[in-house]
């Protein structure tokens, strides 16, 4: 039945992919037409592709040369940073050193750097391969305290110590070297002709002068450069563009050859300096080489010819064309020789061709797919007919089988499709392993995240396996193996596997099993996705979370993961120690407050880049809002600490523009050391600070060391503030009555209210103790509320039993609380609470309080005296007086300070404090001195015309009972209160 609904089936489906197979076979011909006539029709651009080889092959390896040997242009630059640090002298050469190895890390061209001091001091710094990993090796010599110091110290490549011997190979006549004798005499930088096949190998050495003052001194800088990293640089270019390159002197010998740092000769040369022991066969030479300088011609000054060189020639039966450059930018007759074969531009171009054939080839194939469906179309027309025909017929079953056949046919194929087109169009990839065989299933996007092409990891298990990274291998199969076993649940990993061509990428695995009835896995079937820009987005964040983003700088966070580590270190003698520099800025908040938060930031940022240039590659956070930490694991002495906290607080010193200011900083400095003692790390930042604290209050500007009474202090200061916070609530403060006694009558005139701090033992706090403590925290405010409080209701009991004749009492009144907006408003409150006399209550405030705001402080005193309250200004003479504002403020007495009375039988001192009363006298002022103790005391004030006085000589501070009792015993005759009495001036 050749035309009924099988026939047909059977004779449409082949049709459509011969007819593409036969044009794809003709486009592939076409292709290779294409591929001969671009090979024949090409030769004009194979030569100008080597042209431009050769062209930018000698730029490149100019420009690295250049680059490589750019530090001799900066080296009169580095002689005065040297010069900048000062003489080798008292064994001290950590900063020299220091700056040594930054210039070696500089080029991988330099070997060593060595730098001869005027006194005979020497350090050397070599770049070397032995000891271990490899590093540095720091040779010494100094004058330590008459005494010579020579060592040699092995670092590793991150500068940490290795080991530490004595070195008796330091050269000790430095001015015999002919290089170092002539930078000398020419005052300049010089240089060696360069070295060939000695055993320090093939190099060229520079010195420069190192300038102290507007001549030079004996002292320089000398740096060897090793000429065979060029070749190691050579090989890496040659490898990268296919060329050869190699460089020359002017005798044509082979300074630089990609082959490695071995020293070349070309034939010509060989035959020159032939003797007896070298053989010009066996001798080492290029061919390739030889071939371009026989191109040249003889002499080889040819080479040196400003203008590029371009020569072809032939080698073997290949065609070659080279380049030769001199080199303008290096200080020697050296020229760049760029070799290639010109068969090289061809390969180059063949995967462009394949290209184009590729592209031809599909369009062939598109049109081939539509001829055949437009010549099965026809045949398509006559499907149903023949259907209707077969149905009529014997052939009913069959056509129905057939057609429910094709119907789940349909079906599956659908549910494929919808499958591949889930697995593709996500990012997850799909794996299905059976345990028994352990033959794995991985789907084209799982293939694709490790960078094969379909089928590339095959059907095993340990393909995948051993794509995983050696540091995640172990973790991730313990895992694995742990959710196979019995109890396992959902397996969910994350580890790093290698991709074809772009290194580790990070992977999410999860999956599930079909376990037998012992609870094992039998199949595991599950998806893994590429996760790597997750981890990258991660990282990032978690940078951000470690970096201060005004400074740049480590945080507080990654400041104390790193102290951990080093503390840990120490714990485990892997580490001898190390010393943390913890930094205040004096003047930041001054600068901010006055320039503007911009200037302030300037500022951090300024101070950030000036410790990271004193730390030299050392830890440099912010870890806070003015607070900077350093951590240097060399500096372990105490001398050698402070002198490093004195250099960190000296370079920060230095001015700095701020909004169109010269600013400049200050910073207290505090140090503490990492040693096995401390249990964490936070302790040992804390000690730091305090001692920082501790700078502070002595002054500014300075650099203290910690001491563990700093922290008993601190702890004790902490304990006290927690319990002066709660003094009030337990009713342990009181106040206390100093009598103040009138001169002439010998009557108390009133009293001075003194706070006392009384604890439940019934011992007492010093005031020097509390008093400043509540200064600092504020507390003075709500402490100073209760003793003016207290006052008043003290005026009016006594007021009452002395029928409206009661002494005056005067009360300290602190800076805050005078900034306190609701002093007036308090005290005008206490006074209608109290019934007492304002007339009675005085308030003492010291003079320094109101000088920064005179106006300020005219204002709130103006108010009070409204109220009706008298005002003494306290510890007048004691360095800050103006008499300026003295005459201005509205007081009613002047109090002598102690420090006078002290003084005051001496003849000056008498002198001072007499001078002190005229003065009060003349503005209209009572007089009271306080801190009288003997009877000599007393009448040296009643001599100098000082009308009232206060001391111990009379009695101290009492109760306020005993005050009574005392008041009334040594009243005046006429059994009342003595009044002050305000002297009349001159005016009145």
């Amino acid at each position: 039945m050749p035309f009924g609904p099988v026939g047909i089936m059977r004779t449409r489906l082949p049709l459509v992919p011969f007819l593409i197979v036969s044009v794809g076979i003709l486009a592939m011909s076409v292709a290779v037409l294409f591929i001969g006539i671009g090979g024949l029709l090409g030769r004009k651009a194979v030569h100008e592709t080597t042209e431009r080889l050769l062209e930018q092959t000698a730029d490149r390896v100019a420009h690295l040369i250049d680059a490589e040997l750019g530090v001799i242009e900066a080296l009169p630059d580095l002689a005065r940073r040297v010069a900048d640090l000062g003489p080798l002298d008292g064994g001290e050469s950590f900063h020299h050193e220091n700056l040594l190895l930054d210039i070696v890390e500089e080029s991988d061209a330099i070997d060593a750097v060595r730098f001869v001091a005027r006194n005979g001091g020497y350090v050397a710094v070599n770049k070397v391969s032995g000891r271990g990993a490899g590093g540095y090796r720091i040779q010494r010599r100094m004058d330590d305290g008459g005494d010579t110091v020579t060592e040699a110290l092995w670092l590793d490549h991150d500068r940490q110590l290795i080991a530490r011997e004595t070195s008796d190979d330091i050269p000790s006549n430095f001015g015999s070297d002919p290089l170092y004798a002539r930078a000398m005499e020419e005052r300049r930088t010089v240089w060696s002709d360069p070295r060939f096949g000695e055993a320090s190998g093939t190099g060229v050495t520079v010195a420069s002068p190192v300038f102290q003052t507007a001549r030079p001194s004996a002292s320089a800088l000398v740096i060897d450069f090793d000429i065979a990293s060029f070749s190691r640089m050579l090989r890496r270019v040659s490898k990268e563009v296919g060329a050869k390159a190699v460089v020359i002197d002017d005798r044509g010998r082979m300074l630089a050859y990609p082959g490695g740092g071995q020293f070349y000769r070309p034939r010509a040369i060989l035959s020159e300096e032939a003797t007896p022991d070298i053989d010009v066969e066996e001798a080492l030479h290029d061919p390739v080489i030889d071939a371009v300088l026989t191109a040249i011609g003889h002499p080889l000054e040819t080479v040196l010819e400003p203008l590029p060189l371009d020569v072809a020639f032939d080698y073997q039966g290949e065609s070659y064309r080279a380049a030769v450059i001199g080199l303008a930018a290096v200080p020697w007759p050296w020229s760049v020789i760029i070799v290639a074969s010109e068969s090289l531009p061809i390969v180059t171009a063949l995967p462009l061709q394949l290209l184009l054939a590729t592209g031809v080839a599909l369009i062939c194939v598109g049109a081939a797919a539509w001829v055949g469906r437009r010549l099965v179309g026809p045949m398509r027309s006559i499907e149903k007919p023949g259907a209707a025909v077969a149905a009529a017929g014997p052939f009913r079953e069959t056509v129905r089988l057939a057609e429910s056949i094709e119907a789940e046919r349909r079906a599956l194929r659908l549910r494929e499709e919808r499958y591949v087109l889930a697995a593709t169009g996500g990012n997850e990839g799909l794996f299905d392993l059976d345990m028994a065989t352990k033959r794995t299933y991985y789907s084209p996007r799982a293939e694709m995240i490790v960078g094969l092409p379909e089928g590339g990891l095959g059907e095993t298990l340990d393909a995948w396996l051993e794509r995983i990274h050696p540091e995640d291998k172990a973790p991730t199969e313990v895992k694995f193996r742990d959710f196979l076993n019995p109890g396992g649940d959902i397996m969910n990993l994350q580890y790093r596997v290698r991709h074809a061509t772009s290194g580790y990428r990070w992977v999410h695995a999860r999956g599930t099993a079909v376990r037998d009835m012992s609870g094992r896995a039998t199949r595991v079937v599950g998806s893994v996705s590429d996760i790597t820009d997750q981890k990258a987005a991660e990282a990032k964040v978690l940078e951000h979370a470690l970096v201060d983003t005004l400074t740049q700088l480590p945080n507080r966070t990654a400041f104390m993961d790193r102290l951990e580590i080093v503390l840990s270190d120490v714990k485990r003698e892997v580490a001898r120690g190390a010393t943390i520099f913890y930094i205040d800025l004096d003047r930041f908040r001054q600068v901010n407050d006055t320039l503007g938060q911009g200037a302030g930031d300037d500022l951090l940022v300024a101070t950030a880049r000036r410790l990271r240039r004193i730390a030299g590659g050392h830890l440099v956070a912010r870890i806070g809002s003015d607070h900077f930490a350093v951590l240097m694991p060399e500096v372990r002495e105490t001398e050698d600490a402070r002198r490093t906290g004195e250099w960190i607080r000296d370079s920060l010193a230095q001015p700095i523009r701020l909004a169109g200011l010269e600013v400049f900083p200050f910073a207290c400095v505090g140090i503490a050391f990492c040693d096995p003692g401390y249990g964490r790390a936070e302790d040992i930042l804390t000690d730091a600070a305090l001692a920082m604290e501790d700078a502070k209050q002595r002054g500014r500007g300075l650099v203290v060391l910690y001491d563990h009474a700093m922290r008993n202090q601190g702890t004790a200061t902490l304990a006290l503030e927690g319990d002066l916070r709660r003094a009030l609530e337990r009713r342990q403060l009181r106040l206390h009555y100093q009598p103040v006694v009138s001169l002439s009558s010998g009557g108390v005139a009133g009293f001075e209210a003194l706070t006392r701090w009384r604890l439940d033992d019934g011992t007492f706090v010093p005031p020097d103790m509390f008093i400043p403590l509540a200064e600092e925290t504020g507390l003075i405010v709500p402490i100073g509320a209760w003793a003016l409080k207290e006052t008043c209701r003290q005026l009016a009991e006594w007021a009452a039993m002395e029928d409206g004749a009661a002494p005056f009492i005067s009360v300290n009144v602190s800076k805050r609380q005078l900034d306190d907006p609701h002093l007036v408003d308090r005290l005008r409150e206490a006074l209608r609470e109290s019934g007492a006399p304002a007339g009675s209550l005085k308030l003492e405030i010291t003079e320094s309080v109101f000088l920064d705001r005179p106006d300020h402080g005219a204002s709130v005193l103006n108010a009070l005296k409204d109220l009706g309250i008298k005002l003494s200004i306290d510890d007048f003479g004691t360095g800050y007086s103006s008499l300026n504002h003295l005459h201005r403020l509205p007081f009613d007495t002047l109090k002598i300070d102690r420090s006078f009375v002290m003084d005051v039988l001496a003849e000056r001192g008498a002198v001072i404090v007499e001078a002190i009363v005229d003065l009060a006298h003349a503005l209209g002022l009572d007089v009271v001195a306080e801190g009288a103790e003997t009877a000599g005391d007393v009448e040296a004030l009643r001599k100098a015309g000082c009308e009232y006085c206060q001391g111990f000589f009379y009695k101290r501070a009492l109760p306020a009972e005993d005050a009574m009792d005392y008041l009334r015993q040594q009243s005046g005759p006429s059994g009342k209160v003595t009044r002050l009495r305000r002297p009349r001036g001159p005016a009145e």
